[in-house]
């Protein structure tokens, strides 16, 4: 049997995974495992002894996943403290994110309401400016993948061949639902919502439920703004818009009042960033609050990099160079300042 290092080393040239520069093992290690999850999750949804045909049940790709990173960790112990934690000195931890990536994107696709999954056929899936991600089985080793492909994280990216499909629609990641005209949504007038107050746009931290993200009373200069309830009405968002006849409110879910709260300070000229970090010739990483993206990009940002801190990192990613214009194109769309150090 390979010793660890020979493992990684075999899985990693598999996969077209490059070391970076000055990089530590325990990265090196978690980065090949994370994108063979990939992989690994496709080829058990191609078996389950009808071909695929009647689908794995989610359940049964948890339990699996679970073993299987369960043995690596006995190979790699520092993967287990990446993925989770010991809990009462015995490996707890949660895969639901690592396969739920790939039912986002299409990767595994479900044809009876979510009970069973299958792996989909191979398709190319446009995502940026003349970029598109392969989707469905594919063979990450085979010659011409990694002469065409790029991988990053759990996306392999290859050149769009239709010119048709090239441009990139800011619309597709960052669609301004509050856009809507009134009539299609029942909106409410702002007296009829008691204990409201509203998003400060210049505020320091950016987590909705801090007191100090909030104002008593409507920030000026605003066409839009985001709103909640507070006291025995706490917790409800809203988004207020200004009207001829006043403000009118909608009620949103807390995923649109995170989105809706980068919005808000790039109209105030208040925007978060984005800090890129070359770390070598073909690798960057990412700061950025991507909690607060739209599902839309959250997603693919997610599929094109590899978390840095645990598996659930959602301010530190690291990504191909290849993929990087894209990245900035959906995170400047979603109302993320660039900046490059």
């Amino acid at each position: 049997m390979a010793s660890g290092e020979q493992l990684v080393d075999v899985m990693a040239e598999s996969l077209g995974i490059k070391r970076i520069h000055g990089e530590d093992e325990t990265s090196f290690v978690t980065r090949c495992l994370y994108s063979a999850c990939r992989f690994w999750i496709e080829a058990f949804c191609l078996d389950d002894g009808y071909g695929g045909n009647r689908g794995i049940r989610r359940q049964l790709i948890a339990r699996r996943l679970r073993e299987w990173l369960d043995e690596m960790c006995g190979v790699y112990p520092e993967m287990l403290e990446w993925l989770a934690g010991r809990d009462n000195g015995e490996s707890r931890f949660d895969v639901r994110p690592l396969y739920s990536q790939l039912i986002m994107v299409g990767d595994i696709v479900s044809e009876n309401q979510g009970e069973r999954y299958r792996c989909a056929n191979l398709h190319e899936v446009p995502y940026g400016d003349g970029a598109c991600a392969l989707i469905g089985l594919c063979d990450a080793s085979s010659p011409e993948n990694q002469r065409r492909g790029i991988l990053s994280g759990m996306m392999i990216s290859i050149s769009c061949a239709d010119v048709s499909r090239k441009s990139f629609n800011e619309e597709t990641y960052n669609p301004r639902w509050w856009d809507i005209p009134d009539a299609y949504q029942e909106w409410t007038s702002l007296s009829d919502l008691p204990d409201l107050e509203y998003f400060d746009p210049a505020a320091r931290k950016y987590f909705l439920r801090e007191s100090s993200s909030w104002l008593p009373e409507f920030p000026d200069h605003l066409e839009y703004e985001l709103a909640r309830t507070h006291g025995k009405f706490a917790d409800e968002y809203y988004v207020v818009k200004v009207r001829k006849n006043g403000r009118r409110a909608l009620r949103i879910t807390t995923d649109k009042a995170l989105s809706l709260s980068l919005n808000v300070r790039k109209s105030f000229d208040r925007p978060l960033k984005a800090v890129i970090e070359p770390l070598d010739g073909c690798h960057v990483r990412i700061k950025a609050p991507f909690g607060l993206l739209p599902t839309e990009t959250s997603r693919w940002i997610d599929y094109m990099t590899w978390p840095v801190k645990r598996l659930k990192d959602s301010s530190c990613r690291i990504m191909r160079r290849e993929l990087l214009n894209s990245a900035i194109c959906m995170m400047e769309a979603c109302g993320l300042e660039i900046k490059e150090k």
